[in-house]
């Protein structure tokens, strides 16, 4: 399958756009929600360049399984990693410290 230069620079926009949000969001004080909409954020731009520029929608059938299969493997560490994220004991006292 033959892309386009249009639709590459519709990508590509889509991308800066994506990659000006994350910045923005990083500018905005969210409290504990910045971390997860950046990563949310970049997953979608992963996700973008994995089947436009990588060509997955016109792979064959045994690339798309492990294309999902890699994406279902991240998400898992990505979930792993909120989940001790949110569960540590963040304490503001530092005389509590050893």
């Amino acid at each position: 399958m033959v892309s386009s230069p249009k639709n590459f620079l519709f990508l590509f926009l889509g991308l800066a756009g994506l990659t000006l949000a994350t910045s923005g969001i990083a500018l905005i004080n969210l409290g504990g929600m910045n971390f997860p909409i950046a990563i949310l954020i970049a997953c979608l731009q992963a996700s973008i360049i994995i089947y436009y520029y990588m060509h997955i929608q016109s792979a064959e059938i045994l690339v798309k399984i492990f294309a999902v299969g890699t994406l279902l493997w991240l998400s898992i560490l990505i979930l792993l990693t909120f989940n001790d994220y949110f569960s540590r004991y963040w304490t503001t006292n530092p005389s509590l410290w050893p």
